[in-house]
């Protein structure tokens, strides 16, 4: 098993998340990542820590603790077994979500606005093109889930 390690110390929960999942998908299956998190200066564990961990739990994504594994709680080494999603794949989801009733394209840009308009643009394109989404029948142009 090789390994990789990726240091995520003054980054935000998104910005590590990313930065996670872009490294993890690069690695081949059997490899592992060793988060570097640090354990969080309050004594509790830290944001990024609990986060990291609740994200590995809900994506069914195999790991170990770093205090089960040298009684370091810093770091959290993971094991590459199935790509996680992008961020793409979760706009796109999301997307769909929300388009279980007729959308028009300004409330879904609204409502994704953090995501930026091209994202948002190539988003529903992408999510027409694979007839996901269709166009609702009516006077005005309105998504809803295909």
């Amino acid at each position: 098993m090789t390994g990789r390690v990726l240091d995520l110390h003054g980054l935000t929960w998104a910005e590590a998340r990313q930065e996670f999942i872009d490294l993890y998908n690069r690695s081949a299956r059997g490899d592992s990542v060793d988060a570097i998190h640090g354990y969080g200066a309050s004594g509790q564990g830290g944001k990024l820590r609990t986060a990291l961990r609740t994200f590995l739990h809900n994506h069914k994504t195999s790991f170990t603790a770093g205090e089960d594994l040298d009684r370091n709680p810093g770091h959290t080494l993971v094991y590459v077994d199935k790509p996680l999603p992008t961020a793409d794949d979760r706009l796109h989801s999301e997307i769909l979500s929300y388009c279980d009733s007729p959308k028009t394209k300004v409330e879904i840009a609204g409502r994704f606005r953090r995501h930026g308009d091209p994202a948002v643009d190539a988003a529903l394109k992408s999510l027409l093109a694979q007839r996901l989404l269709t166009l609702a029948p009516g006077s005005r142009k309105r998504y809803v889930r295909g």
